[in-house]
């Protein structure tokens, strides 16, 4: 008898054991609707995403994917931070759009945090490279977590996401803060001019290549620092037009 109940609860236990298995079994439509769904639950709890979910047809369909991914590859963390995660890291490629329109305070916090994190930058190259979206950035983070889950990078997080999103909305509803040409130009000369005194002649090569994706990541990166530790000695507004004159996309 003894022997008749062991044999009854191994076959128990692998009854058990099968059912568990079939019930953690997944397909790729779950984890597609599953990412829909906290894709969903995250615009609706953050505005500014769902002001860029409809600006930017791809924002939407780049972020539940990238959701899926770590959906399927299950990295232990919550399924919101990671949502979240993502979101921001795309939304900050799309900044510069609403530089032109948003408020000094809501540009200048920004800007502090962009600050902050090419000074950081400077003794971090994959930092820089994740800055600069540089193509090698891309191709490590294809598949990986979002660098800012990375413990090394997800204390950002805290003062860089409201600050993003703060100047998203802000910017809604408002004409754009431009200012003419010749004097936009005059302004970019004058802190250019600043910045080679405060740093040398090489500083204003780093400058020149800032925009060349072809350039080293560090000079670029470094040509950023320089010229942003430079728009910082300005007053507040000037600070924050020039940022607008500089960084802005229509």
């Amino acid at each position: 008898m003894n022997h008749s109940w062991r044999i009854c609860c191994l076959l128990a236990g692998l009854l058990f054991t099968g059912v568990a298995q079939a019930k953690a079994e997944r397909t790729p439509e779950d984890y597609e609707r599953q990412a829909r769904q906290i894709v969903s639950q995250t615009l609706s709890d953050i505005p500014a995403y769902a002001i860029l979910a409809k600006q930017q047809p791809d924002f939407v369909a780049t972020w539940q994917e990238q959701l899926r991914r770590q959906l399927i590859v299950g990295n232990g963390r919550r399924e919101r931070e990671v949502s979240e995660a993502i979101a921001l890291g795309l939304a900050l490629l799309s900044s510069n759009y609403f530089f032109s329109a948003a408020d000094d305070d809501s540009v200048n916090r920004y800007f502090q945090q962009q600050r902050r994190l090419l000074a950081d930058a400077q003794q971090d190259p994959r930092l820089c490279r994740l800055l600069l979206n540089t193509p090698g950035a891309r191709n490590d983070q294809s598949g990986a977590p979002p660098w800012l889950l990375d413990k090394k990078y997800r204390a950002y997080r805290k003062e860089l996401q409201p600050a993003l999103t703060g100047l998203i909305v802000n910017a809604q509803g408002k004409w754009p803060r431009t200012l003419p040409d010749e004097q936009n130009n005059l302004f970019i000369r004058q802190i250019v001019s600043q910045m080679v005194d405060a740093y040398g002649q090489q500083s204003l090569k780093n400058y020149e290549l800032a925009g060349n994706d072809n350039a080293s990541p560090e000079a670029r990166c470094l040509g950023l620092h320089q010229l942003y530790e430079t728009i910082n000695t300005q007053h507040l507004e000037l600070r924050a037009q020039l940022v607008r004159g500089m960084f802005g996309k229509d």
